[in-house]
């Protein structure tokens, strides 16, 4: 037998469900509608602010070596990119690394700016070995070889040559030859210096005197008293083979023919 009562009793339970059924679908959907809603509205911001804040210019300020276009490549800062995906770090990083930079800093400038101020590393001494030329600061140290994607007159610097590759290295002995060249500089125009040895190096003037020094052990006094006879040297620069300077209270001339102190 059917019992209808039974029966009554699940009609009654089914739609005393069926509401909330409903109900709960209803607020799925509209959580799932919120959401969607959220997520289209901060996508297309983004997409605006990544069209409005776009790197449009790169502001760079104290080179004189490095091109503009140069130091873009090396920040990695020349493509029009949103600005999110610039860090200031790692263009800081990229710049820092290289050898012609001795201080730099980054900012963002929005909404399209990026700004780089540096410093440059100071060139003093193109030191020629065989073939290759090296650009030294003035400390001493090796900056990089020479290649022309940098703006630099290389006949104005102090021009240095060897045929020992370990002098790159010698920081010591290449700054005190910074400072005897100037001191022979000041007398007559250098055309090169000629690293012999630690001790001897031969300086090579335009005028064709040939003077041998010793950088690192040199009295001040022999400079001043080289400037007082230079014009009577002049004088005899063809029969001159060099003049070592770096004694105390003389000279020793090299002559073509023979030594004559």
């Amino acid at each position: 037998m059917i019992d209808y009562k039974n029966i009554n009793n699940d009609e009654k339970k089914l739609k005393k469900h069926k509401p909330v059924i409903l109900k709960n679908v209803g607020i799925i959907s509209s959580i799932f509608l919120f959401v969607s809603i959220i997520f289209l509205f901060f996508y297309a911001y983004k997409a605006y602010m990544d069209n409005y804040f776009k790197l449009r210019n790169v502001a760079i300020s104290g080179n004189r070596i490095l091109t503009i276009k140069k130091i873009k490549n090396i920040a990695q800062t020349n493509s029009p990119k949103s600005m999110s995906f610039y860090s200031e770090k790692k263009i800081y990083s990229n710049l820092i690394t290289n050898p012609w930079i001795k201080k730099v800093s980054v900012a963002k400038i929005y909404p399209d700016t990026i700004y780089i101020k540096l410093k440059e590393v100071t060139p003093v001494a193109a030191l020629r070995i065989n073939k290759k030329i090296y650009i030294i600061d003035n400390d001493g140290y090796l900056i990089s070889e020479y290649k022309n994607d940098v703006n630099i007159h290389i006949n104005k610097l102090m021009q240095l040559r060897t045929k020992n590759q370990s002098y790159l290295n010698k920081h010591s002995l290449l700054n005190s030859i910074f400072k005897t060249y100037k001191k022979l500089d000041n007398i007559d125009r250098i055309d090169y210096i000629d690293i012999v040895f630690d001790s001897r190096q031969l300086a090579h003037f335009k005028s064709g005197i040939n003077v041998v020094v010793n950088s690192l052990s040199c009295p001040n006094k022999s400079f001043d008293r080289l400037k007082n006879r230079w014009s009577e040297f002049l004088r005899e620069k063809n029969n001159l083979e060099n003049i070592s300077i770096c004694f105390n209270n003389k000279f020793v001339l090299r002559w073509k023919k023979g030594d004559v102190k």
